[in-house]
């Protein structure tokens, strides 16, 4: 149970990144500026949480320093490239497309290294299909929302189109206008 409510609560902060940068790039905040502030402050955060809290020495041996270091390399690229995707396409499409990516190692398993699937892996990548399917909504990527009904609507004075993003566990404007107004709708 522990391991599911972990989980959860990650996905849910995690679910947060666009909603935060997108705010931080309306103050003209860019995607580097953003990712420093933001591990600086988690690198502060964790430090003395791990030192003082959990009591975990920080040490590193000479051979831990590689691995780790390219272990932080693959996140760093990892972190810019999805923040930097938010200046191009929506934060919920940027999204989907980083939390789909257990579907594509499943596939790639699958049909690259013949690792057989289980029935509850297709499954799962059956309905992440139907999930991202319900979503969508039009003929140009950044237009997908949530089929239901519209909780938030983004005003736009500028001729682009009104984009709105639910995520299953979040909900988050994908794109502030310029003059940054955001309205409640039905």
């Amino acid at each position: 149970m522990a391991g599911i409510l972990n989980g959860t609560i990650g996905a849910v902060c995690y679910g947060t990144n666009p909603l935060f940068a997108i705010h931080m790039y309306s103050r003209g905040f860019d995607a580097n500026s953003v990712l420093f502030y933001r591990y600086i402050m988690a690198v502060v955060l964790f430090g003395l949480w791990a030192n003082f809290v959990k009591k975990i020495p920080l040490n590193l041996h000479k051979d831990e320093f590689l691995p780790l270091f390219i272990s932080g390399l693959m996140f760093a690229f990892s972190s810019v490239f999805l923040f930097m995707s938010y200046s191009y396409i929506d934060g919920g499409i940027a999204s989907v497309i980083l939390f789909v990516y257990p579907v594509f190692v499943a596939l790639i398993m699958a049909l690259g290294f013949k690792e057989k699937l289980s029935k509850s892996a297709i499954g799962a990548i059956g309905l992440v299909l139907v999930g991202i399917f319900l979503f969508y909504k039009g003929n140009e990527l950044s237009e997908i929302s949530f089929p239901c009904h519209r909780i938030v609507k983004l005003d736009n004075d500028i001729g682009e189109p009104e984009i709105t993003w639910y995520d299953v566990h979040t909900v988050y404007p994908c794109g502030i206008d310029r003059k940054n107004r955001i309205s409640i709708l039905q």
